[in-house]
C-alpha cells in the first residue's frame, strides 16, 4: 500500500491466490482506528476453493493485552452570519460490550465568540438498538462558533469485536445573528 502497487499471495491451506480487493479505514472499535488496511479477495474464484469471509486480522477490543482509547471528534459548523449559544450535545452509539462508559469533551481550544464553559457528561441512556449520551455546557453565552466535541471511550477486555459503533451527534442551542462588537 505504501508503494501504490499490489502483490498476490497464496496462504497455506488456500487453493486460491489472494489479492487486495479493496482498501478500507479501520473502524472506531479497532485498535488501529482510521488506519488504512486491505481486504483480500480471491483472484481465481472458479477453482472450487469455496467462499471465504476475510476480515481485518487485528480487530480486537485490546491492543496486545492493553485497553485503548477510541476518540471521535465532531465539528459543528455554522452559517458565516450566525453564532450558537449551545446548551447541550447528544451523541448516539452502540456498544453491547467492549467499551467502558464514554464521556464527552469540549475540544475547541479557542472559540470564535463567547466562551461556553466546561462540558459535563451525563449518564448514558441505553436501549436495544442504540445508546444516547448527553453533555451540558456550564455557561450560557452570547454566541460562539468553531465548536468541536470529542466522544471518548476506553476499550475493555473480553469485548466482542465489531459490536461497537459511534453514529454521530447533534448540538442543541439558540442560533443568533452576528452583531457588531460581538466578536
Amino acid at each position: 500500500m505504501q508503494t501504490g502497487t499490489w502483490s498476490e499471495v497464496i496462504l497455506a491451506g488456500f487453493t486460491s491466490t489472494l489479492f487486495p480487493l479493496a482498501s478500507i479505514h479501520a473502524p472506531l472499535g479497532n485498535r488501529d482506528a482510521g488506519g488504512l488496511h486491505s481486504v483480500w479477495g480471491k483472484r481465481d474464484y472458479g477453482t472450487g476453493a469455496g467462499n471465504y469471509s476475510l476480515f481485518l486480522g487485528d480487530l480486537t477490543t485490546q491492543d496486545n493485552g492493553t485497553n485503548f482509547t477510541c476518540l471521535a471528534t465532531m465539528h459543528f459548523p455554522l452559517d458565516p452570519s450566525e453564532v450558537l449559544a449551545p446548551s447541550r450535545v447528544l451523541t448516539y452509539y452502540s456498544a453491547a460490550d467492549g467499551w467502558s462508559m464514554p464521556i464527552l469533551i469540549f475540544s475547541t481550544t479557542s472559540v470564535i465568540g463567547s466562551t461556553v464553559g466546561a462540558l459535563t457528561s451525563g449518564t448514558p441512556d441505553t436501549g436495544d438498538d442504540y445508546n444516547v449520551l448527553g453533555g451540558t455546557f456550564a455557561e450560557s453565552n452570547r454566541g460562539t462558533s468553531d465548536l468541536k466535541v470529542t466522544f471518548a471511550v476506553v476499550s475493555v477486555a473480553s469485548g466482542t469485536p465489531k459490536r461497537q459503533r459511534f453514529y454521530g451527534g447533534v448540538m442543541e442551542g439558540v442560533r443568533k445573528p452576528i452583531r457588531k462588537g460581538m466578536v
